[in-house]
């Protein structure tokens, strides 16, 4: 009976964790795949019984999503197995440490404190040193159109606890013989999800025409952006188009036709080079017009990839270090560049997925953003649709506008209420659109630390409460 129960709970885990993976995969239904994983996995981890099956919903919940969501590492280190497998070890190792808390210490309320154990897990991950927020929750709400308002106010952390809260809230209504209730209660999220509030768009005057290259090829680039005239006032391209020194930057054929361009048209164009000089490589985002030249290095870097987290540990790993490439240089200086016309931050890929780092570069006068990505070496269409939609999610906790161009990749404008101007299936060699800049700050791009903080106090608080009351039910019972 015992293993019988196991594996029921193990089936529910594994089946939760696929529900969870696709949230991040599709388009207009992803939040519902995620409230419907979340109900699942609370029904299994009501289920158990004993450290053993905890451990083992929980870890195999782990393991099937983390193996899912980073697949692409088993292709990109198709020669280092090992060290794939190593990272993504690492990553459920992080999640699993506040998760053992609720494993090794079981509580009379399973549901409710494994439901404040994964936001403290979710949001301890994303501020780790191999952090992102690619796994996190409030992603899959972007196309829930009653909830979008509440990006602005609490951030993408409090759109995690309300999908939580109403996966346990259905949890609850489909498992107490409510069934007809959960039937209704289903039938209005999924009416809500299609309304949207009206929100005024600020500074609707001020606006600027942005095209974005939705090219791989440099020279197919080329024969685009030399050979057709330039309307727009910003034009965008990829990350890493052309490797240079830093010297020569200047005098590079590629450079010197923008220049040109710039002088005839009027139009800055920014895009991607890997620069080095010294025998050190930065990942930079070039900024070119007819009076100034503007060269921004990566700030946040990926790790492993481009850095490498807790190097004095790191380090001692002979097997580690022998199969990690070169770290690129870090970034110092300004973030934002302001030509008279507006004031932009050009980010290079992974920069664009940290919501903290949009906020603090709104604050600092970001109107809009230039984000030049490429996928060109993960190679995974999963990760760019999870790259999309945390533009979209950053989009509606700042207000902001952001025209990304990738390689490989998803290229789009995305307008300052998180609309998508141009879809991702678009096979358009230029996509050209006006945007709206905005100046004003949200409350979360206002507050981000704040509300960040109180977050993490206020689910450790419930955890506490619903310890304590646990203890004072035990003592009821005995």
């Amino acid at each position: 009976m015992l293993l019988s129960n196991t594996f029921k709970c193990c089936i529910s885990a594994i089946v939760s964790a696929i529900a969870l993976y696709y949230a991040f995969d599709v388009y207009r239904v992803g939040w519902f795949f995620a409230i419907l994983s979340f109900v699942i996995l609370f029904n299994a981890i009501g289920k158990t019984k004993g450290i053993f099956q905890r451990m083992s919903c929980v870890l195999l919940y782990l393991i099937v999503f983390v193996t899912l969501q980073y697949s692409f590492l088993l292709h990109v280190s198709i020669r280092h197995e090992q060290l794939a497998f190593l990272m993504l070890f690492i990553v459920v190792a992080v999640y699993l440490a506040p998760m053992s808390f609720w494993i090794i210490f079981p509580l009379s309320y399973p549901v409710e404190s494994f439901a404040c154990i994964f936001l403290i897990s979710e949001y301890v991950f994303a501020k780790s040193a191999i952090g992102n927020q690619m796994f996190q929750l409030g992603i899959a709400f972007v196309d829930f159109g009653l909830l979008k308002w509440g990006y602005a106010f609490v951030g993408p952390w409090g759109l995690s606890a309300v999908g939580i809260l109403l996966s346990y809230l259905l949890y609850k209504l489909l498992f107490s013989s409510c069934f007809s209730v959960f039937v209704a209660v289903v039938f209005i999220l999924c009416i809500a999800s299609h309304v949207e509030l009206y929100s005024e768009r600020a500074n609707e005057s001020r606006s600027i025409c942005v095209s974005v290259c939705c090219l791989d090829n440099v020279s197919e680039i080329e024969s685009v952006l030399f050979e057709t005239d330039c309307s727009a006032d910003y034009v965008v391209l990829p990350e890493a188009m052309l490797s240079v020194p830093e010297d020569a930057l200047a005098i590079n054929p590629f450079m010197t036709q923008l220049y040109r361009r710039s002088r005839l048209y009027g139009t800055t164009y920014v895009s991607g080079f890997y620069t080095y000089s010294n025998g050190k490589t930065n990942n930079a985002a070039v900024v070119s017009n007819y009076e100034i030249e503007f060269l921004r290095s990566k700030k946040i870097l990926v790790p492993f990839a481009e850095y490498i987290p807790c190097e004095k540990l790191i380090k001692k790993s002979d097997f580690i270090m022998s199969h990690l490439p070169s770290p690129l240089m870090r970034g110092v200086g300004s973030d934002c560049f302001n030509d008279g016309v507006a004031c932009f931050a050009p980010l290079i890929c992974f920069e664009a997925l940290f919501s903290n780092y949009i906020a603090h570069l709104c604050r600092v006068g970001a109107e809009v953003f230039f984000v030049s990505s490429s996928n060109l070496l993960i190679d995974s269409e999963h990760i760019e649709k999870i790259s999309h939609k945390i533009m979209q999610m950053n989009s509606l906790v700042t207000r902001r506008s952001f025209a990304r161009s990738s390689e490989h990749g998803i290229s789009c404008i995305v307008s300052d209420g998180g609309a998508v101007e141009v879809k991702p299936s678009c096979s358009k060699a230029m996509i050209t659109c006006n945007v709206i800049l905005n100046d004003e700050l949200t409350l979360y791009s206002s507050y981000d630390i704040i509300i960040d903080s109180l977050y993490y106090i206020l689910n450790l608080l419930m955890l506490f409460l619903v310890s304590l009351k646990s203890k004072q039910r035990a003592l009821v019972i005995n």
